[in-house]
């Protein structure tokens, strides 16, 4: 039989029993109510090791599939247990009592990528414009941008009660609501910059999420830079 991948390993650590392989390869289960998690080593439909996580979820009332894939190579107890609660985490609040393993895997949930990245979405620099001020906003930033000699990046900040767009110097200010940034959004060409024709009734969001500055529906090319402060 083969060796179990480190995942495997580190799960027998957080209490999982070693149980007969499935295709050969090494599987490990653990017992919670109304459920029996089985953990194997696997490969995917692209060819790529993996941790099958699998179990029927059956309490009576309602039965529930888990079926899920984990990295095979997790170093920690803190990261496998962080996994294992991620895959569980529509089912958790049912089973009933709960091993030690699930309340580590909660503490450590930003250790799982998804919900890390989830976690930055959210925290992402973004701030609301109501509807009113961003006609102001849009008014504007499309005349000042029609007066540019020559091209010019325009630079956003937002310091949690004031949004302000500067090109070429010139800036434009408007009320907005959010959470201050703690750096700014540079456009590098003002003149691709096209603020929206319609603005919904109840405003506009503006935000920065990888590489890309939001503006209601549309998205530009942009940068974000940190600085700590707004000038």
């Amino acid at each position: 039989m083969s060796v179990p991948s480190p995942t495997l390993q580190l799960l027998l650590r957080l209490g999982f029993v070693e149980q007969a392989p499935e295709w050969g390869m090494p599987c490990v289960s653990y017992e919670l109510p109304h459920l029996t998690l089985t953990c194997c080593d696997g490969i995917n439909k692209h060819f790529r090791e993996v941790v099958l996580v699998s179990g029927i979820y059956n309490n009576g009332r309602s039965l529930s599939e888990i079926s899920y894939q984990i990295p095979p190579d997790l170093s920690t107890d803190e990261n496998a247990a962080a996994w294992l609660v991620y895959v569980l985490r529509r089912d958790l609040d049912e089973i009933g009592p709960l091993p030690d393993w699930v309340s580590l895997g909660r503490a450590n949930q930003m250790l799982v990528p998804m919900v890390a990245e989830q976690e930055a979405y959210r925290n992402r620099p973004a701030c609301n414009i109501e509807a009113d001020f961003a006609r102001i906003l849009r008014a504007r930033m499309t005349a000042l941008i029609a007066e540019l000699a020559s091209d010019a990046s325009l630079r956003i900040e937002f310091d949690g009660s004031m949004l302000q767009a500067v090109v070429n110097k010139e800036a434009v200010k408007v009320p907005a609501e959010g959470i201050a940034w703690t750096g700014h959004i540079v456009v590098p060409s003002a003149n691709a910059f096209k603020f929206p024709k319609r603005i919904a009734a109840q405003g506009t969001t503006l935000d920065f999420w990888d590489g890309l500055m939001g503006l209601g529906r549309r998205g530009y090319h942009a940068e974000w830079v940190e600085d700590g402060g707004h000038g």
